[in-house]
């Protein structure tokens, strides 16, 4: 019963993976993982106005950015608010010009 549950799981799990990686190639999309920018990435962007970022699985607009302290500050985080939040770059997923 136990190596049969098991086996059951495996397959599940296996199942899983594949249902992702069939959305990723039909939707363009990286459901496997999400990747973080880096502190070497933030100082490579050529930042301008206008970008936008994604940022816990939603897109924002780009108020500014902290080039000392890698910070990116985003327009809209927080409902009814008129200021920016200020984010890690390492918590933003990607930025879109």
């Amino acid at each position: 019963m136990i190596l049969t549950t098991i086996n059951l799981y495996r397959k599940l799990a296996l199942f899983a993976w594949i249902a992702v990686n069939r959305c990723d190639q039909l939707l363009g999309t990286n459901l496997q993982r999400r990747v973080e920018m880096t502190l070497e990435e933030f100082k490579n962007v050529k930042w301008h106005t206008g970008m936008t970022a994604l940022y816990d699985g939603n897109w924002y607009h780009i108020a500014s950015a902290d080039f000392q302290e890698f910070l990116i500050a985003l327009d809209g985080v927080v409902s009814g608010s008129d200021e920016p939040s200020w984010v890690r770059c390492e918590n933003v997923e990607s930025i879109d010009d």
